[in-house]
């Protein structure tokens, strides 16, 4: 189906408080009123920049830092639909292999050349070849550019997540002379709505963006400079936030009540899935869990409800699924397939052979709060495990490395077919022992090449239902993502992303 719909722009109206942007952390500013003219909006990260190369950008926290440089092919709304960005049209083929793109004609890049079609292709192919963990979104398309405003995508099979992937850095175009450098790494020249003021940027303190006056669409963004800093411990955001040197924070359960007492806004959806990721499904390294009687015995051991309410505080969602709670591939009545039955899970160890028990070693990290909870409760049903501590900043290397059949882990959830892109082939990232089924491969083909939107959601049900049945995972919930604003400053809650992007900020209504 053809989309030519114009990117909605934000009214004039959205325009925000005066938010300090110094570098450090000791001055502040009052805060303006809400309706108040403002020129900056400061918010923190809990993660610093890594790269502002397109190959090797991220979704989560580190959005805050490349959004403001890139625009996007196009554009996800709150809403969870997917609209016009740089490219003013797209429309599939009948066969939906075949996505064909028209950019606008008004696109340059922040040094003012022009943006064409070889421009995306270059970046698109630069994609496919880096190694960073979004490399999978456009793996397999061959791109071809009939003229300077076209681009096409040629797949060898029908994916239901592409233009998700156009809204999030598969769809991000830097000047291609740029592409691998370490200039292009450092300060590239893109065509998003500001540029990065390097006298006034300090990798691991603040990131300065001042407007890029060859943007197409300046309106969607009220601000004139947007300030990003790197504060990684919670309380420390938490302060700013009161002090009024930050305007924006992800937020957890743990500071969810003083945020609330303190007047900010507060706004969650429910996008992360917490639990344990077993991944040595075919018994290489521990032969116990290559029978899905003791993968279920441990889904039934840990109890999920509880880790929700004492680790979670209650904001979060039970599912013992892999889908996100609001996507369609959503099942409600699998969402607690497992309760907390220990019993049921020492019957099914004895039926599997294992009515002793079993050793297992799992890594642990400083985030994880939950380790001593379920290492008791495996343990209360006969799995004794041992614990290896993994510095927080390497912990996702250490355990896609294949040094441990199963570990805690956090993943975010989202488009359902990019769930699947990661969990489920043999190249996806957390199929760490590229485990293959081929049940499990002719129902994600069929959801694949389904035909009609009901079609395709029936599809997604059966790989869930296989996937609760088969206990390839073992999730304890989907943790609600918890943002908070200064009251001068309201947001949209990005419907795949754990903090907003920077199109989703605005002014707060004036009372």
């Amino acid at each position: 189906m053809k989309k030519n719909l114009r990117r909605s722009t934000r009214m004039a109206a959205l325009f925000a408080v005066l938010v300090l942007t110094g570098s450090g952390l000791a001055a502040c500013a009052p805060s303006s009123a809400p309706g108040q003219a403002t020129t900056t909006l400061t918010i923190s990260s809990m993660l610093d920049n890594a790269s502002f190369d397109p190959a090797d950008l991220e979704n989560g926290h580190r959005v805050s830092f490349w959004t403001p440089l890139y625009d996007t092919l196009l554009v996800l709304t709150p809403e969870n639909t997917v609209e016009p960005g740089m490219a003013e049209a797209f429309e599939y083929d009948e066969t939906r292999t075949v996505l064909t793109l028209t950019l606008r004609d008004d696109l340059t890049f922040s040094d003012g050349t022009a943006l064409t079609a070889a421009d995306v292709k270059a970046n698109m192919e630069h994609h496919q070849q880096g190694t960073g963990q979004n490399n999978f979104m456009l793996r397999g398309a061959a791109i071809s550019t009939p003229d300077d405003r076209t681009v096409v995508l040629t797949l060898d099979s029908p994916d239901p997540a592409l233009l998700t992937y156009l809204t999030m850095v598969a769809g991000v175009v830097a000047k291609p002379d740029g592409l691998g450098t370490d200039a292009g790494k450092d300060n590239p020249i893109a065509a998003g709505p500001y540029i990065l003021d390097t006298k006034r940027t300090q990798r691991g303190s603040v990131y300065t963006y001042v407007r890029n006056e060859h943007y197409w669409a300046p309106e969607d963004y009220p601000f004139e400079e947007v300030v990003v800093k790197p504060i990684p411990e919670e309380t420390a955001r938490l302060n700013a936030m009161r002090s009024g040197q930050v305007a924006g924070m992800a937020g957890t359960p743990q500071t969810f009540t003083e945020a609330e007492k303190a007047g900010f806004t507060v706004k969650s959806k429910p996008g992360d899935r917490v639990g344990l990721q077993i991944v040595d499904r075919e018994g290489t390294m521990v032969p116990a869990l290559a029978d899905k009687r003791v993968r279920q015995a441990i889904n039934y051991a840990i109890d999920s409800d509880g880790l929700l309410r004492s680790v979670q505080q209650g904001h979060g969602a039970r599912s013992a699924e892999l889908f996100n709670v609001e996507s369609i591939a959503h099942v409600p009545e699998l969402a607690d397939a497992y309760p907390y039955d220990p019993e049921r899970a020492k019957a099914l160890l004895a039926e599997a052979g294992y009515a002793d028990g079993f050793d297992i070693t799992l890594p642990q990290n400083d985030t994880d709060n939950s380790a001593t909870l379920v290492g008791q409760q495996l343990g209360d049903v006969g799995i004794r495990v041992t614990y290896r501590q993994e510095p927080t900043s390497n912990y996702v290397a250490e355990v896609q490395t294949g040094r441990y059949a199963m570990f805690s882990n956090r993943v975010g959830t989202g488009d359902p077919w990019w769930d699947i892109q990661k969990h489920i082939p043999t190249t996806a990232p957390w199929n760490v022992f590229e485990t293959v089924d081929p049940e499990l491969d002719a129902l994600v083909a069929t959801a694949r090449d389904a035909v009609t939107a009901e079609e395709y959601e029936q599809g997604l049900h059966a790989v869930n239902a296989w996937l609760v049945e088969e206990a390839w995972f073992a999730p304890f919930f989907q943790a609600d993502r918890l943002y908070y604003t200064t009251t001068d400053i309201d947001f949209d809650v990005h419907p795949q992303n754990i903090v907003p992007y920077l199109r989703d900020y605005r002014q707060a209504a004036a009372d």
